[in-house]
C-alpha cells in the first residue's frame, strides 16, 4: 500500500508518519511539504492508495489543496485533519474522512485501520501523554524545536520521534535502515542533550518541551 502525507510542517509530517507506520503494516509513505511537490509526486507512475493531509497548514492555499486531492487522486482514500467548515469535499463512507486536528493518536490509528481495512495487531499507545499530538496552530512546532535543533542531528530527531511513539531500538533500526548500535549511540547523545538517563525520561522530556516551548 502506498500513501502520501501532505503538510507544510516537518514535525507534523514526522508524527503522522510514525502513527501511520504503526497502524498499517507494509506501508510505503511519501511525505511532502508543498503543493508543488505534491503535484510532482502525483505525476509519478505509481498510484496512491491513501492520502493524509492537513489543508489548514497551507493557509490561503487550503482550497487549492482540497481541489488537487480530488483531481489528482480521485480513487484514493483520504483523511483530512481540519477544524471548521471545509468546502470542495464532503465526507464519503469508506473513502473520505474529515477529522478534527485534535484527534488523538489512538483514534487516528483506528480510523486508518478501518479505512484501509487493517486489523490492529498490537496495543495502541499515544505519542504524547495528553493523547493529542496535533498542534493547535501551524507555528507551534517551531520555537521549542529550535531550542534543541542545534544540538541534535536530523537522524537523532527522527529517532526521538520514534522513541516518543513507543518503538524499541530494534524497531527503530529496522524502520530507519541503520544498525541497532547506531541507534544506541544516537540515544546516548539525545540523553546528554536532554539531560536524562533513560528512554522513558527522554520521551517525557521531549513531550514536556513540545508543550513548554510551543
Amino acid at each position: 500500500m502506498r500513501a502520501m502525507i501532505l503538510d507544510s510542517r516537518g514535525l507534523m509530517r514526522q508524527a503522522l508518519q510514525t502513527i501511520m507506520m504503526k497502524a498499517i503494516p507494509c506501508l510505503t509513505i511519501v511525505s511532502v511539504e508543498s503543493l508543488k511537490e505534491m503535484v510532482k509526486q502525483s505525476l509519478e507512475p505509481e498510484n496512491y492508495d491513501l492520502m493524509v493531509a492537513t489543508p489548514s497548514a497551507f493557509g490561503p492555499e487550503s482550497a487549492t489543496c482540497i481541489a488537487l486531492l480530488g483531481r489528482l487522486h480521485p480513487k484514493a482514500k483520504v483523511i483530512l485533519l481540519h477544524d471548521g467548515p471545509l468546502s470542495g469535499i464532503e465526507p464519503e463512507e469508506g473513502r473520505v474522512l474529515i477529522l478534527p486536528t485534535s484527534t488523538n493518536t489512538a483514534d487516528l490509528e483506528r480510523h486508518l485501520q478501518r479505512l484501509t481495512k487493517i486489523e490492529s495487531r498490537r496495543p495502541i499507545r499515544d505519542v504524547v501523554q495528553t493523547g493529542t499530538m496535533y498542534p493547535p496552530k501551524p507555528e507551534t512546532e517551531g520555537s521549542w524545536l529550535k531550542k534543541i535543533e542545534p544540538h541534535l542531528s536530523r537522524r537523532q530527531r527522527e529517532i526521538m520521534v520514534l522513541v516518543a511513539a513507543g518503538f524499541g531500538n530494534i524497531e527503530i533500526s529496522s524502520r530507519l535502515g541503520v544498525a541497532e548500535g547506531t541507534v544506541k549511540s544516537h540515544l546516548h547523545t539525545i540523553f546528554r542533550v536532554l539531560n536524562v538517563r533513560s528512554r522513558t525520561q527522554a520521551a517525557l522530556e521531549y513531550q514536556r518541551m513540545s508543550r513548554e516551548y510551543a
